[in-house]
């Protein structure tokens, strides 16, 4: 029996050694954004495995805004916040960020029938800084550092904005709205193609199709920054955009459409609209006429964007250079100036 007793002392004083710690530690500190993550809300104060903070799966990602939805059955948790996107998995090392696996020093886990996550790996998925004080024992996450950290960054996620009709969020890098008001003329991407395309906005399914439409035209911009210059809590970025010349387009390609062209342009209206030709002539069905002429106008812009970016990519192309002024504002960059 004593051999007995001692054998197993033997095997679980080796397995210890070979087994890293996992311990709650009252004293770690969670805080996003300067405000404290009460972890013990929900039910497992932080925990430190393999020096990797650990914390219950809601906390962080509720905590950043982040929306939840967990799979029982796969034992998986699919996360979005904004444009990211993050899966993972119960017991494994692979998190899944944008279709791009990327592995982690410690899996998600379960304890105390909470799953664990580690506290850095997620916030810095989804674009945050993450940094640690050792002093305090505290996981610092600045949620700024994937929008408005640098000049840099806030300009050209304001591109980014533009390049994609989201003029709400082109607005939230400028320090007051009347200035982004004097730069897009407006405050949402309707009014914007009103502008920019003096198109009618009292539709608003026509509206979605003009948005596509101008949006897949955008696709050919590219816009670098040149220089960044700081002085202080104020900086200078100047920029580059190469974009269609929408001023010179090659209007005869659209206004003279070939025979064959609007034979193609035609049938795929009434595909859309789920009918035949003879079917369209007969109706009597004002629903169905009315759904006929946004089918006709879809298909036209859509046509009308392929041959603005082929027109691009034969160098219809015009060039802008724009200096942009910026302050920085409690850690972030807000646009003040656009020339």
């Amino acid at each position: 029996m004593k051999k007995l007793l001692g054998i197993i002392l033997t095997v679980c004083m080796i397995c210890s050694a070979f087994t890293t710690p996992a311990f709650a530690d009252s004293a770690i500190k969670v805080t996003i954004d300067g405000k404290l993550v009460d972890c013990a809300a929900y039910g497992q104060e932080p925990l430190a495995i393999d020096g990797r903070t650990m914390v219950p799966l809601r906390s962080v990602f509720e905590a950043l805004g982040a929306t939840v939805l967990w799979d029982g059955e796969t034992q998986s948790v699919l996360s979005t916040r904004g444009d990211d996107m993050i899966v993972l998995k119960l017991n494994s090392a692979d998190m899944i960020v944008n279709d791009e696996v990327k592995k982690l020093d410690v899996p998600a886990q379960s304890m105390n029938e909470r799953t664990m996550v580690p506290v850095r790996a997620i916030a810095e998925a989804f674009g945050c800084d993450v940094k640690w004080d050792g002093a305090t024992m505290t996981v610092i996450v600045t949620t700024t550092s994937s929008e408005q950290a640098t000049p840099e960054m806030t300009v050209s996620n304001l591109y980014k904005a533009i390049n994609t009709l989201d003029i709400e969020k082109g607005i939230s890098y400028f320090k007051d709205e009347d200035t982004a008001f004097m730069y897009f003329g407006a405050k949402n991407a309707k009014d914007y193609i009103t502008i920019v395309g003096g198109m009618d906005n009292s539709d608003e399914r026509m509206n979605a199709i003009i948005v596509d439409y101008f949006a897949e035209c955008m696709k050919t911009c590219t816009v670098s920054v040149d220089t960044v210059t700081v002085n202080g809590n104020t900086a200078v970025v100047t920029t580059t955009a190469v974009m269609p010349d929408f001023d010179n387009l090659n209007d005869d390609a659209f206004y003279n459409i070939p025979e064959e062209q609007t034979i193609i342009l035609l049938e795929k209206a009434l595909e859309k609209c789920g009918v035949t030709m003879e079917e369209m002539a007969t109706t009597a069905d004002p629903a169905l006429q009315a759904e006929f002429e946004y089918a006709i106008m879809e298909v036209s812009f859509e046509y009308a964007a392929q041959l603005i970016i082929e027109d691009a990519k034969n160098g219809n192309m015009k060039t802008i250079n724009e200096t942009i002024t910026l302050e920085n504002v409690d850690g972030k960059w807000f646009i003040v100036e656009m020339n």
